[in-house]
């Protein structure tokens, strides 16, 4: 693929994000933003800004670009699975405790490829691409109701797993489609306004990011072996596996891009939910957030040198 951004930029833009999650991080220490503000700011994202943002996308592509991708999500999907099932392997090779490998494998597999993969995806390749990232995100979204509840609950059992069509960016995402198919015009003063709310995504996402991170407590005998793999896995076997499956398949440069960013997204921010609910080893997956997010800073820019640029 052609170089699409200088590799100091890259770093650059990745500096940035970061840096946006410095603000929510002092926001906490500082008591500028309380805890329910922080919920309601997560409801703004996921119901407002998000949706705007993508149905923006959606409208401004051209349809044949739109189908192209339409096999993204089966990617993402097959993606999970392999780590799963290779995670879970290791986790029984490495004698990790019982309650432990369920925690470890969700944590090795689940990327944070909506709240933190579409501004990431957004800034280095524009509104356009944004539907890539969308469809992969979709994927994951039903492992996430699926496979990774399976997993932490050892048997088949996918409770309320209809909320898959009812999530947000999924409810936009076909509005989008309608729309673009059948060219139903829009006020350009409203498509505007739209945009305007959905530019807020990004500040906003990591404020939430910081705000969150800054709520985990990090001790000094928290780093373990467990972490250090999760890292690995989840940072650089898990684009390097991506790249492998898109080698030999003939499809648009721009959406192997993507889909190997994607992957390369530190763990997933609602595993933590998901542990509290259905069981697993809660201080594991609060410090993999964490960590797999912290490391990110670097590894992220490393996969777009070895991989993208």
């Amino acid at each position: 693929m052609e170089e699409i951004i200088p590799l100091n930029d890259v770093i650059s833009k990745v500096l940035t994000f970061y840096i946006l999650g410095i603000f929510g991080i002092l926001s906490r220490k500082f008591g500028f933003i309380e805890e329910k503000a922080c919920s309601s700011f997560n409801d703004i994202v996921l119901f407002i800004t998000m949706p705007s943002l993508i149905f923006v996308s959606i409208i401004n592509n051209k349809w044949n670009d739109l189908i192209e991708g339409i096999f993204t999500p089966l990617i993402s999907i097959i993606i999970v699975m392999i780590i799963i099932v290779f995670s879970f392997y290791l986790g029984k090779i490495l004698f990790l405790k019982k309650e432990n490998i369920g925690t470890f494998m969700i944590l090795s597999s689940m990327p944070n490829s909506g709240f933190l993969g579409f501004p990431i995806i957004l800034t280095f390749f524009g509104k356009e691409s944004l539907i890539y990232a969308i469809l992969f995100d979709f994927g994951i979204t039903i492992c996430f109701f699926t496979i990774a509840t399976i997993v932490l609950r050892k048997k088949f059992f996918m409770e309320k797993s209809y909320k898959i069509l009812f999530h947000p960016a999924l409810v936009v995402f076909g509005l989008g489609l309608i729309v673009n198919r059948f060219g139903i015009s829009i006020p350009n003063t409203f498509i505007e306004s739209l945009n305007i709310i959905g530019n807020m995504t990004i500040p906003m996402v990591m404020l939430i990011m910081g705000y969150n991170l800054a709520g985990i407590n990090i001790k000094k005998d928290t780093v373990s072996y467990e972490l250090i793999i999760i890292s690995l896995i989840k940072l650089i076997i898990c684009p390097c596996l991506a790249y492998i499956l898109l080698l030999y398949l003939n499809i648009n440069p721009l959406i192997k891009a993507i889909v190997i960013i994607e992957s390369a997204m530190p763990s997933m921010a609602s595993t933590s939910i998901l542990v509290q609910k259905y069981g697993g080893n809660l201080k594991l997956s609060t410090t993999g957030i964490f960590f797999t997010t912290l490391i990110s800073i670097f590894s992220i820019p490393f996969i777009f040198k070895i991989f993208i640029l």
